[in-house]
């Protein structure tokens, strides 16, 4: 279980979604749980981007609320808005 935990604005995320931070989105690598509109919780990983070492989100297998099969994906991340911190977009699909 991780100690930072990030909001998605949705029940699952996909290109332009939104995760926020109660404080600062972390800028090191390490665990997060991300918690879902509908209530689901998901640690996942945020790691080094492969070739220009941005942290990239790497979310693994899981079953929605709603009981929709997810795959394991990794997303890029990117700020949402310059004076919000605690709020990053996902960016495109890494695999």
């Amino acid at each position: 279980m991780s100690d930072t935990v990030l909001h998605a604005t949705n029940t699952h995320l996909y290109r332009g979604a939104r995760l926020e931070a109660r404080d600062a989105v972390p800028a090191d690598p390490g665990r997060v749980r991300i918690v879902f509109d509908d209530g689901l919780e998901v640690d996942a990983d945020l790691v080094p981007g492969e070739q220009d070492g941005a942290l990239t989100l790497a979310m693994p297998a899981h079953r929605t609320a709603a009981g929709q099969d997810i795959p394991a994906k990794r997303w890029q991340l990117a700020p949402a808005e310059a004076d919000a911190p605690g709020v990053v977009a996902i960016g495109k699909r890494l695999d």
